[in-house]
């Protein structure tokens, strides 16, 4: 009996998770508000809330990246196949190669292509999810609130965001804030994919690409640790994070 109960409340759950998650994801974009994490019991449904708010902001920014990354692929191909790109495409590629930190100039040769191919891609879902948990307390971070902050992310210009409690003298960095938690995401990933901190990061995803696979999420958390202090055991506490959550984010 003891059993038989335990199998039907932990399929309950699942269940209530799923229809959370249904819920929301589709409301995400149609309402464009935040919700109030913190209002939610923690454990199984503000894991869902907060999973099914942020995933269709990293898959829209992901799908972003996707596009650019599909016409740049084409482009390398023409390029390699004895065709130069023409004039609209030069443009496209110009501002593309701004955006991401490349130097380019024609004729473009093959370390700025694969310039490019390195930066130009996309973050998996599952560590841009677990990252956002983890560096905004699942929504419930003073930065998250006050300034859509999700990641964590610093500036050193007086006044460009929030002055953490307890900073130490002499410290100028500030928390960053953003517009909103799009705006958070896509600087999120534009870090990831520009930042020379995380040039192991890049060349990890490649190589996976090269290899016929899509980045990871799991492997590609060990070349992280730069972004945390904790440094190992922050990539420990990801990788724990992605596997305990792998259920719940898998019915997204």
């Amino acid at each position: 009996m003891t059993k038989t109960w335990s199998i039907f409340h932990e399929t309950t759950t699942v269940f209530t998770v799923l229809i959370i998650v249904s819920l929301f994801s589709g409301c995400a974009f149609k309402f464009g508000k935040t919700p109030d994490f913190g209002s939610v019991q923690e454990g199984s449904e503000r894991k869902a809330l907060f999973f099914g708010f942020m995933s269709p902001l990293i898959k829209a920014e992901n799908d972003r990246i996707s596009y650019q990354r599909s016409r740049l692929v084409d482009l390398h191909q023409q390029a390699t196949d004895g065709r130069q790109p023409g004039w609209l495409d030069r443009r496209w590629l110009k501002q593309l190669a701004a955006d991401y930190g490349v130097e380019l100039s024609e004729p473009y040769g093959l370390d700025q292509w694969q310039s490019l191919l390195l930066r130009v891609d996309i973050v998996p879902r599952e560590l841009a999810l677990v990252q956002a948990a983890m560096e905004s307390a699942w929504g419930d971070s003073r930065f998250a609130k006050e300034g859509n902050n999700f990641y964590g992310e610093h500036c050193s210009t007086q006044g460009c965001g929030i002055v953490p409690d307890g900073r130490s003298p002499g410290e100028v960095y500030e928390v960053a804030t953003f517009q909103s938690p799009s705006e958070s995401v896509r600087s999120y990933i534009h870090n990831l994919n520009t930042h020379a901190a995380y040039e192991n990061f890049r060349h990890m995803r490649l190589e996976s690409r090269k290899k016929g696979g899509g980045p990871d999420g799991f492997s590609l958390a060990k070349t992280l640790r730069a972004y945390s202090e904790r440094n190992n055991d922050y990539v420990r506490a990801i990788q724990g994070m992605i596997t305990d959550n792998k259920e719940l984010m898998g019915a997204l």
